[in-house]
């Protein structure tokens, strides 16, 4: 008996997942098969705001972008990629101070991140 339990829990956590995944999808307006692909790492609070706010950024939702990556850093505060990308999205979007500030703590948090210190060394010339 406790081995069809063990099943019940298992299915219905895949259920619960799958249910999260697919309203995550609907709310963005985009294809279910595109979240529910994202890797089991990628499925944690902070990594599928993470994940999610990059989609959006590739598609051009800014606005829903930096939204997404500021909740996953609320999550997780050390999380040097995502202020790094919010960084990305900010300059994007014209606040150049906000991009700076956000790849600065992505640089505290992450001392050797060349992609990031070029950013910041061009905002800077």
């Amino acid at each position: 008996m406790k081995r069809h339990s063990g099943l019940r829990m298992t299915f219905l956590t895949v259920a619960l997942l799958t249910a999260r995944f697919v309203a995550i999808a609907d709310k963005h307006r985009l294809p279910a098969s595109e979240v529910l692909a994202w890797s089991p790492a990628q499925q944690d609070d902070a990594a599928t705001h993470y994940h999610l706010s990059d989609t959006l950024r590739e598609k051009g939702d800014l606005d829903g972008a930096i939204a997404e990556y500021r909740t996953a850093i609320s999550q997780q505060p050390n999380f040097p990629e995502a202020h790094a990308n919010l960084g990305v999205a900010l300059k994007a979007k014209g606040d150049m101070d906000g991009a700076i500030a956000e790849w600065g703590t992505a640089i505290r948090q992450r001392p050797n991140y060349p992609e990031v210190q070029s950013a910041l060394d061009k905002a800077h010339a």
